[in-house]
């Protein structure tokens, strides 16, 4: 019996994977391209917001630059997705023009794979000896370069898969394990870079050794991946929505409003991702923690990735967020009013709770991800009308409007609560000048930092369950409106099993 249940499988498989024509080489070459992508998002996200405040500048002037700095990345994103529909690249005569130019998409990745390292390295190599307007100048011309870059390299990135092959099925099959590649920038920038700048290696160090890293990843992409399926630019006409038609769209589809509402509920008061070697330096006393509560908190996602697909098509992707909101909430009470202290005498404890709010707060933002397309087919059955490009315009500037506003808004707490700012390349030469009594914080400034780490966080990720109450979306119902959408079924039959008649 086992041995024809794995040949029908077998037969399935073959018959799902008919008229896939994008070979393996290239399917591993966007695999590994995608890590590209999340050595340098990680190594920002991670590390960017303390490196301003390890350069001397205090909290109040780094909210200020960070907030203007993320109002650009707000902004750029529709321009070049503008840029990016009309914009068509004209191979050269040259052997090498010729390639670096070719394809609808992979001429905006080839350009910003060269940028993005070089801006990485002069955002985080700023001369400490310098003025401190000129430090906040090197500073933002890094980040604004690389933030250009990588915008320029990320929305092609994705579009991409548009253009490798038409067959929807293996379009999904590529993006399903390209979420996996991204595994390959973020665990060493998470684990091994939080090493290197926790010890003498430093900030600069580790951004020159991560945007090496980062290019090499390109590499395989840049070179081995086709575009076969290559589309005329779209009108204008077919770009643009009223809006009449945005505003209909958004009243016949109210649960997209309460979703996006439940991600800036959480997004704007996750204030403790970037703290993470503050806390264990300052609170825990040695920054080379952060390593190991990293190793809890984001090794068993990890190992859990490769099953999120199958866990969504079991429960409903809003009731999972639901629950792992819940499951941060609690978790991340439980450590704030436990403390420091009590958590070190109970390691076990702290260890579990650590691996549970770190698995759940990347099952939210995985989840999240992956109920847009569901909001699209329910939005799709409601009007008739095809409205993907409103839906991912709309998530993505709430998405940069919370990226914006957090990291401001985690500084300006800091600095309410007499945060004061240190210049030191790398935690061991902070601790060498705490050993002199310099850059030291008061207690109430340590009170902020835990704040900051796991008291607000708690608070936005408790409302935001409340707020994904309203948003009723059953994976079932949606499975009988992509049935109706894609007309396998009527929408007279759809509206009777909707209905239960």
């Amino acid at each position: 019996m086992t041995t024809e249940l794995m040949i029908e499988k077998q037969k399935s498989a073959r018959k799902t994977r008919e008229g896939w024509i994008v070979p393996k080489r290239e399917k591993a070459s966007y695999f590994i391209g995608s890590g590209s992508h999340f050595t340098m998002h990680t190594f920002m996200s991670a590390f960017l917001t303390t490196y301003l405040l390890m350069i001397g500048v205090n909290p109040a002037t780094s909210a200020t630059v960070m907030f203007i700095l993320r109002a650009w990345d707000a902004i750029n994103d529709t321009l070049f997705g503008y840029l990016i529909d009309r914009v068509r690249f004209k191979p050269g005569k040259g052997r090498l023009s010729r390639w670096f130019f070719s394809g609808r998409y992979l001429p905006w990745f080839r350009i910003a794979s060269f940028v993005i390292p070089f801006s990485t390295i002069i955002t985080f190599t700023v001369n400490t000896n310098a003025p401190m307007w000129l430090r906040v100048l090197q500073y933002a011309i890094g980040y604004l370069l690389y933030d250009t870059a990588y915008t320029m390299s990320f929305a092609p990135w994705g579009a991409m898969l548009s253009s490798l092959t038409s067959n929807v099925d293996e379009r999904n099959f590529i993006q399903s394990y390209s979420v996996l590649g991204q595994a390959l920038g973020l665990v060493p920038v998470l684990f091994l870079g939080t090493a290197l700048i926790a010890g003498s290696f430093g900030y600069s160090g580790s951004a020159i050794l991560f945007a090496i890293y980062g290019f090499l990843l390109t590499i395989p992409a840049m070179f081995v991946i086709k575009e076969r399926v290559v589309s005329p630019p779209p009108l204008a006409s077919e770009q643009k929505y009223s809006l009449k038609e945005m505003f209909r769209f958004l009243m016949k589809t109210k649960e997209f409003l309460f979703f996006e509402l439940g991600q800036i509920v959480w997004g704007v008061l996750a204030t403790g991702g970037a703290y993470g070697l503050f806390v264990a330096y300052y609170i825990f006393g040695d920054a080379n923690l952060a390593l190991l509560f990293g190793l809890f908190q984001f090794a068993p996602t990890i190992l859990l990735l490769p099953f999120f697909p199958a866990i969504f098509k079991r429960i409903n992707k809003i009731t999972a967020l639901q629950i792992a909101c819940l499951l941060i909430l609690v978790c991340g009470l439980l450590m704030y009013f436990i403390g420091a202290d009590g958590l070190m005498a109970s390691k076990g404890l702290f260890y579990i709770l650590l691996t549970i709010h770190g698995t759940a707060t990347v099952f939210v933002a995985v989840g999240s991800a992956m109920l847009l397309p569901d909001i699209a087919e329910l939005a799709k059955y409601r009007t008739d009308t095809e409205h993907v490009g409103i839906i991912w315009s709309i998530h993505s500037t709430v998405t940069k409007l919370i990226s914006s506003l957090v990291v401001s808004v985690s500084l300006l707490i800091l600095g309410a609560y007499g945060w004061v700012s240190v210049t030191a390349g790398s935690f061991e030469e902070l601790a060498a000048l705490n050993a002199q009594g310099i850059g030291l914080q008061t207690p109430q400034a340590l009170q902020g930092l835990w704040n900051v780490m796991y008291l607000f966080p708690s608070i936005g990720f408790g409302l935001a369950a409340f707020v994904f109450l309203l948003v009723k979306i059953d994976r079932n119902h949606i499975k009988t409106m992509i049935r109706a959408n894609t007309g396998e079924i009527t929408r007279e039959e759809a509206e009777a099993m909707l209905t239960g008649v």
